[in-house]
């Protein structure tokens, strides 16, 4: 009996394929939950708890310096004086996954990061337990590798090969949109069996229009034409051209009411939230403190999940819950209501669990218990379709004995180093996440990043720069223009071109102990050796020369200032533009039948190029 192994990035991929494979003999999980499952029989080896000792022994001494933890691990393990590493490693008895964005080192408690980095250096140190892989599985598939980390790639590449384990790499290069790869497993790519590989020709999705459009759009030397299973739907893509996005899209909102809308600046989703004159900016706001872009867990991962056991945040998680509660009631899905009432728990550190709600909620004896249930749930609805602030919703649903006073205590000083992280969100009204929550279960707006992988019939893609996330779309259309309009365009050449520049970057940071953003004049004169060896090393480079010398218009000498120093050696600017050609792809590829492309003219270099050079891929004008 062959045994398989899918291995996914995300919950929701791992949900949908789990619902479409019903085997005994596959196993579909994420990278997180295979590996914490995988490891779970080592994380109790002594010597694997010596070794997470030495991994994290800075990380360790740092928190003890932290008065607030220090108390509260002295406090759970009833220790007096002095805390030392020998009296860490004898409470410590197992390592665990502690599905959050921080780890708990005191506890040995991985976040989602480091169950990542400390996974692939306990596999280095312990080769041995690699091999158990093989022992396990004869099919490996690893899905989205184009945005899956190097690391994770050589693990079980490195793990099977040599064996009679069999292991399948699925993805595509142009969706490579979220930065995780960086590029340094092309030799192992070149190692695969090309007989046994294969290629999917047929677009299920789209109209023969927007294939065609895809196809001259994806220019590579790898690229495999695609077949249009619909065949012609009569409706060409469409660029449109305004000087003003913003008012052409509220002037012209009815003509697009039915458009499923993709934008790159995240925060313009939860403006005018649902059509409801309402904006939850201020919400995204404080959120995209707590979870920066170059986190695992970003603020799009927490305010477009309203799902409670895949949300990251807690907070976020537990609101998605309340509504789902409401929902359910509203729809007199009684027998769903009393299951999430009932067996709703928050996993909190060292394996301990509380009651989302409070245990005597569903305790009916009498039929005057039904009666006040039912008051406590017309209660309950009433507060989460007020504009109350969060804090007074919490407040009264705490007093009520609706939600538990453990969890309410949990959540109310939910901290991270040293601080509360809700404080802010908890003056805000109850009305945002509300909206926020109906949007998500029936959104009409989506960011190119969120869209990977979803079809709509009609779509409309409106072009704009970004910062946070860098996005340049606009010197994306003006450089595909440029090298289209010369024949010298290649996706593959580009792609090289930053993965080699990225990495010349990183390494003359390091020496330099700083972001090159940050490099002062001294900086110039020391190292001025190295800033001149990577300029030649890509002055014939044409990408380097567009993007970096800005159009030839650059130069690297001994007394160039400062700033367009940053700007040549700005290996950020390359992977903002690459990055806005794979998001321009990918949400051109999600349209099944219409296409519109919203356009800034005025962010256009030169129209007449442009107008003809997306003419002939496919744009009608």
């Amino acid at each position: 009996m062959f045994r398989r192994k899918s291995i996914t990035y995300t919950n929701r991929a791992s949900q949908v394929m789990q619902e479409r494979i019903v085997s005994p003999n596959v196993e579909i999980s994420t990278i997180h939950s295979f590996l914490n499952k995988f490891l779970k029989p080592f994380f109790r080896n002594e010597k694997v708890i010596d070794y997470y000792l030495e991994i994290y022994k800075e990380e360790i001494e740092t928190t003890l310096k932290e008065e607030t933890k220090l108390n509260r691990y002295k406090e759970r393990f009833q220790v007096e004086g002095e805390v030392s590493e020998e009296t860490i490693k004898s409470n410590l008895y197992e390592i665990y996954y502690n599905e959050r964005q921080y780890s708990s080192v005191l506890n040995g408690g991985l976040s989602h990061d480091d169950l990542l980095n400390f996974s692939f250096k306990l596999i280095d140190r312990f080769p041995k337990i690699g091999f158990k892989l093989r022992e396990m599985y004869d099919y490996i598939f690893i899905d989205e590798v184009q945005d899956t980390n190097a690391v994770i790639l050589r693990f079980f590449y490195n793990s099977a090969k040599d064996s009679s384990t069999n292991v399948y790499f699925l993805g595509d290069k142009m969706q490579e949109i979220y930065n995780k790869y960086d590029g340094s497993f092309e030799t192992e790519f070149r190692e695969f069996d090309g007989n046994l590989s294969k290629t999917f020709t047929t677009n299920y999705r789209s109209s023969e229009e927007i294939v065609d459009l895809l196809n001259n759009l994806y220019q590579s030397s790898s690229r495999v034409k695609q077949v249009a299973y619909k065949g012609k739907k009569g409706q060409f893509p469409q660029l449109v051209f305004t000087d003003n996005i913003e008012k052409y899209l509220f002037d012209n909102r009815e003509a697009y009411e039915e458009f499923y809308k993709l934008r790159t600046i995240n925060k313009k989703r939860f403006q005018n939230i649902n059509n409801s004159g309402k904006s939850a900016e201020e919400i995204y706001t404080i959120y995209q403190k707590i979870y920066p872009n170059n986190g695992r867990v970003s603020v799009m991962d927490v305010l477009t999940n309203s799902n409670y056991d895949e949300n990251p945040d807690v907070l976020m998680s537990f609101l998605s819950l309340l509504f789902q509660v409401l929902n359910e009631y509203k729809n007199k899905n009684y027998g769903e209501v009393i299951r999430i009432l009932k067996n709703s728990k928050r996993n909190l550190s060292f394996g301990k669990f509380i009651s989302v709600f409070n245990n005597h909620l569903l305790k009916i004896e009498l039929h005057e218990d039904k009666l006040k249930l039912k008051e406590k749930m017309n209660f309950f609805i009433e507060l989460l379709e007020s504009d109350s602030s969060l804090e007074t919703v919490l407040q009264e649903l705490v007093n009520e004995k609706i939600i538990s006073s453990d969890f309410y205590k949990f959540i109310s000083s939910y901290e991270r180093n040293g601080s509360f992280l809700y404080t802010d969100l908890f003056s805000s009204s109850i009305e945002l996440f509300k909206l926020i929550d109906e949007y998500n279960r029936n959104p009409m707006v989506s960011t190119q990043h969120g869209v990977k992988g979803e079809g709509h019939k009609k779509i409309l893609f409106v072009a704009e720069n970004s910062s946070n996330p860098g996005i340049k779309i606009y010197e994306f259309l003006n450089l595909f223009t440029h090298f289209y309009t010369q024949n010298k365009f290649n996706f593959d050449s580009f792609q090289q071109f930053f993965y080699n520049f990225n990495r010349d970057i990183f390494l003359l940071e390091d020496k330099l102990e700083k972001k090159i953003s940050k490099i002062q004049a001294e900086d110039r004169k020391q190292y001025i050796d190295d800033f001149q060896n990577i300029y030649n090393k890509y002055l014939d480079n044409d990408y380097f020369k567009f993007i970096c010398l800005k159009q030839n218009t650059l130069q690297l000498r001994e007394k160039t200032c400062l700033a367009d120093i940053k700007i040549i050696f700005n290996n950020n600017t390359v992977r903002s533009i690459l990055t806005a050609y794979k998001l321009f792809y990918v949400g051109c590829s999600r349209a099944e039948e219409e296409l519109v492309v919203l356009i800034n003219a005025s962010q256009i270099d030169n129209m007449t190029e442009f107008k003809n050079c997306f003419k002939q891929i496919g744009f009608q004008i």
